[in-house]
């Protein structure tokens, strides 16, 4: 099951984790995985979503910039409350990796040496296409289900999908 985002999840509040834990409840029982698409912000929806779940998907540009967002992330991850045992596992997702690029190359080896396993083994490149999909309202995979990107995404899905069983 998928939940897109929209603009208007900022506006969530935090404190209003058991309203999505209800309108989740019946999901529950029907779907093993239930991906729920936040922005990229670190109140709102996302802390309740991030409260919510089991496990937290982070994706990660290959930039430099990138790197310094993560630290806030954390932070904002550590916050959530709960003991360690009762906070989401969290997975690293590469994403516009151009292999064209050494400093790509070189923030990829970063995250990985820093969080190990938990950085996804799929890695998503940089493609026009994907930029492309929002625009014409598709999904990479209607927009180019045969690229390389498509085919990036549906590496990383069965991967989730068999960490998970």
């Amino acid at each position: 099951m998928l939940i897109p985002g929209d603009p208007g999840m900022g506006a969530y509040a935090v404190d209003d984790q058991k309203a999505l834990r209800h309108a989740l409840s019946d999901a529950v029982g029907t779907y093993r995985h239930i991906i729920i698409d936040c922005p990229p912000s670190l109140e709102g929806a996302t802390m309740m979503a991030t409260r919510t779940c089991q496990e937290v998907i982070v994706p990660v540009q290959c930039e430099y910039l990138a790197l310094e967002g993560l630290a806030s992330l954390l932070a904002a991850l550590e916050r959530a409350g709960g003991s360690p045992a009762q906070r989401p596992q969290v997975r690293y997702l590469l994403t516009m990796f151009d292999v064209r690029n050494n400093l790509a190359a070189e923030v990829a080896q970063e995250v990985r040496s820093h969080f190990g396993a938990r950085v996804a083994r799929a890695i998503i490149p940089r493609s026009v296409r994907i930029a492309e999909a929002p625009g014409f309202r598709r999904t990479i995979f209607e927009h180019d289900e045969l690229g390389p990107a498509a085919a990036a995404y549906e590496a990383f899905a069965a991967e989730v999908v068999g960490h998970r069983d």
